[in-house]
């Protein structure tokens, strides 16, 4: 196999140049890595410090106005259709698996090893690695890494068994093969449900682990919360399991359960209709699974103390609702593309 990392940055020199090398790290005789970044128009330093990294396998694609600044999946698309094409020169399509990072994604040595064994069955498609959050000054980092790292990790890890993991915003990889059947621009945030619908086997590497930053906010972008429009096509397939079906079923639609269950239990409150050992019960209730993920971030990994992890647990519900907040807004913003889905077969 060999692996494409794709880098997609637009002025994002302060962190640029540490994600290259490490992601350049990552090659090894077994599995052989070149690194592509696509600089899509980038004002600041960004194009110097890459001409100073001299490394064969290191590809720049620089993309001017009025092509560049169309989006992280505009950007991909473009990587996406010249390793296709160097591929092909190759006689490599089908050895090729593309993998995305983020401009402030780091993987960790020995990754690809878990990725590759995961691919080397041919009913693989696409692999999603397990994501850390490495800034956790602040208690936001610890909630936020307690979300993706230990409730998200154990999410995907159903979802493996099932046969629905999810493809989150980066740290995933996909077969170049996989890719050709979705057309010339198959990347997009919703990549991972089209995939499940053309029938694509999607694993998890949850030993192949991709860190980034916290987001500056308490939730990070609450796209993935505007895909309900996949509901009626997932129930649909055939090619999809019942099991799987409820897993995706779940994940669409769960989160915009937050608020008014929020709503509900602060209402009972307020209004005296939870009292004595009721109060109890319902504390337990909401505050039982953030505080059980705290434990297992402790045990896990170790690297928080206790009564961060515990602290960052008694506010998990909090981040439940706030992305469920954070989404509702989006909308209101800015109207959901009603596009038809294209489904490959």
């Amino acid at each position: 196999m060999r692996f494409w990392i794709v880098v997609p940055a637009m002025d994002r020199a302060p962190e640029l140049t540490e994600t290259v090398t490490r992601a350049l790290a990552l090659d090894s005789a077994q599995h052989p890595v070149d690194v592509l970044v696509v600089d899509d128009g980038s004002a600041d330093e960004t194009p110097d410090l890459l001409a100073a990294i001299h490394d064969a396998r290191l590809h720049v694609l620089r993309r001017d106005l009025p092509e560049a600044r169309q989006g992280k999946a505009d950007a991909i698309n473009a990587a996406y259709r010249m390793i296709r094409q160097r591929a092909s020169w190759d006689g490599i399509e089908g050895q090729t698996i593309i993998g995305v990072l983020n401009a402030d994604g780091h993987g960790t040595p020995g990754m690809l090893a878990h990725v590759a064994a995961l691919f080397s069955s041919r009913a693989v498609g696409a692999v999603q690695c397990r994501l850390r959050v490495r800034d956790r000054r602040k208690i936001a980092g610890v909630l936020q890494d307690l979300e993706s790292a230990v409730a998200g990790n154990a999410s995907q890890r159903l979802a493996d068994a099932l046969g629905s993991v999810e493809l989150t915003g980066h740290g995933h990889f996909v077969r170049l093969t996989t890719l050709t059947r979705l057309g010339d621009e198959p990347w997009s945030a919703d990549l991972g449900l089209r995939l499940h619908l053309a029938g694509v086997g999607i694993r998890y590497a949850d030993k192949a682990i991709v860190s980034h930053p916290a987001a500056m906010g308490l939730v990070r972008s609450p796209l993935g919360l505007r895909r309900l429009h996949y509901v009626r096509p997932l129930v649909r397939s055939p090619r999809i399991r019942t099991l799987a079906l409820l897993d995706h079923l779940y994940t669409l639609l769960a989160p915009w359960s937050a608020l008014p269950v929020a709503l509900a239990v602060l209402g009972l409150i307020a209004y005296g209709g939870v009292t004595g050992p009721n109060a109890i019960v319902l504390l337990a209730v909401v505050s039982g699974p953030g505080l059980a993920w705290g434990v297992l971030h402790r045990m896990r990994f170790g690297d928080e103390p206790l009564r961060r992890t515990l602290a960052a647990g008694l506010l998990y519900p909090l981040l439940l609702v706030a992305t469920t907040v954070a989404a509702t807004r989006a909308l209101r913003q800015k109207t959901m593309p009603q596009r038809e889905i294209a489904v490959a077969v």
